[in-house]
């Protein structure tokens, strides 16, 4: 994508310097700005228009403003092209109908962010036909998301409007599930914040950090062990988390 944006602005400023250079060299032969620029615009895609005589044709600088006219054709192509070619890509519907799927969801399962934990967990959900909100990173873990059978929205967990967007005010559980206590601790506030109904279940990687995580809000902690995503995912169920099922 990165690639792609570059290559955009250089062609761009290609096409823009040529089209200036075309029409001053027009104007510098003696021919008016208005002509000069209709001229040099559709010369370029190869419109014939009689804005200067044909006797000036004679003209080396209306020449050689004529020829990069013809070169700005397949520039102007390219450019057209690249541009519509980066907007299709940038276009996924998956993502797009992801997001509109969270939006019609309620008393659902949070899940920040996704690792082989959350993995784990979304697993054991999901054979309960429990389909979770997870908050990715990029777009590569939004599709590792959904071909596990998850929800996804691409957010940072710092930020209450990633939250949001994964409904967090309909939500009835956040599961924190980072490798780092200090992420989960941020996780969890910002959730809370954000749904002080929504129960907080938090993962506590060193044991010291526990009673922080509760100050946070968590409700429920676990360790990062095996066996830890089933037994979340069963104390979810078991909360008779089922009435609330997403759709």
């Amino acid at each position: 994508m990165a690639s792609a944006s570059r290559t955009i602005r250089n062609l761009s400023f290609l096409v823009a310097v040529l089209f200036l250079l075309s029409i001053s060299l027009k104007i510098y032969a003696g021919v008016g700005l208005e002509n000069a620029l209709f001229d040099s615009v559709l010369s370029s895609l190869q419109v014939y228009y009689v804005g200067i005589p044909q006797s000036d044709f004679g003209s080396n600088l209306i020449l050689v403003a004529k020829m990069i006219d013809t070169a700005m054709l397949p520039l102007v192509t390219l450019l057209l092209a690249t541009m519509f070619f980066t907007k299709i890509k940038s276009f996924d519907i998956r993502e797009r109908v992801a997001a509109a799927r969270v939006k019609r969801t309620s008393g659902h399962v949070v899940i920040a962010p996704l690792n082989r934990f959350s993995m784990t967990l979304i697993k054991e959900l999901v054979a309960e036909e429990v389909r979770p909100v997870v908050l990715v990173r990029n777009r590569d873990e939004l599709h590792e998301a959904l071909n596990r059978g998850a929800l996804g929205i691409t957010g940072d967990i710092r930020s209450i409007d990633s939250f949001k967007e994964a409904g967090i005010a309909r939500a009835s559980y956040v599961v924190a599930c980072s490798d780092d206590d200090v992420q989960n601790a941020m996780i969890t506030i910002t959730a809370k914040d954000a749904n002080p109904k929504a129960k907080m279940i938090s993962i506590v990687n060193t044991n010291e950090n526990s009673e922080r995580m509760v100050s946070a809000g968590a409700s429920l902690i676990v360790a990062p062990e095996i066996g830890a995503g089933e037994e979340i995912a069963e104390s979810i169920i078991r909360e008779a988390y089922v009435k609330g099922r997403n759709k």
